[in-house]
């Protein structure tokens, strides 16, 4: 089976790599929301790299559960997953004679790594999103084209824009940047309401004047120039 081939390879394995949820920078945790255990299995790895975003940035620890009960609300319905999981640190204990050891049953060493990669460029309303993936279900776009509709996971109208700050104008283009209707449905059941279709004409605007245009607008264009009218 799928999961008696996935446990034996991890038996040899030294290094788990996960990401994470939401992160609280005031207490140094890291929240992982998971359904399957996965997640628990490749944290007491020798050693466990997290590697996030800085848009998973929070404040304290509290504000890393609340995104965490947030997004599992919005992405399945439930009120809390079946695993949240919290790392603050390597694995030690003070049960033992109220000595504290070191490198116990987890990972003894954890290691964040917080990537940009153009995230500071990109709008601040762009970064509030949680992952719920509640703006794809209510997408008419997404419904009909699927992965068509976005890049390497980032996907719809959000995934298309945002696109454009970590990878550029070329690669939001290829996204479906000028497939959204602009009918802000995404926004009404997003639970952070971010302004989805004023962010995607604002990428548009780049996009354009990085030459990236369809084909069907020049023609559009043209016909205005020479007839007056968008149609032949």
């Amino acid at each position: 089976t799928i999961k008696s081939d996935v446990l034996r390879k991890l038996e040899d394995v030294n290094v788990g790599i996960t990401g994470a949820n939401a992160v609280a920078a005031y207490d140094g945790s890291i929240v992982m929301v998971h359904n399957e255990g996965n997640i628990g299995l490749l944290s007491l790895k020798d050693t466990h790299i997290v590697v996030f975003g800085i848009d998973k940035l929070v404040g304290t620890l509290e504000d890393a559960i609340s995104v965490a009960k947030l997004e599992t609300v919005y992405a399945t319905g439930s009120r809390v997953p079946s695993y949240i999981g919290v790392v603050s640190g390597p694995s030690k204990t003070a049960d033992i004679q109220k000595i504290l050891l070191k490198n116990m049953y987890g990972a003894s060493r954890v290691v964040g790594i917080a990537l940009d990669n153009g995230r500071r460029k990109a709008p601040p309303e762009c970064l509030w999103c949680i992952g719920c993936g509640t703006c794809i279900t209510a997408c008419p776009i997404y419904n009909v084209v699927g992965y068509d509709f976005g890049y390497k996971g980032y996907l719809g109208g959000r995934g298309a824009a945002f696109t454009n700050f970590i990878e550029g104008e070329r690669a939001s283009f290829d996204a479906g940047i000028y497939m959204c209707t602009l009918c802000s449905r995404c926004t009404t059941k997003c639970p952070l309401e971010i302004p989805i279709a004023d962010i995607v004409e604002e990428v548009r605007c780049k996009v354009q004047r990085a030459g990236y245009k369809l084909d069907a607008h020049e023609n559009i264009k043209r016909n205005i120039k020479e007839t007056g009218t968008p149609f032949r």
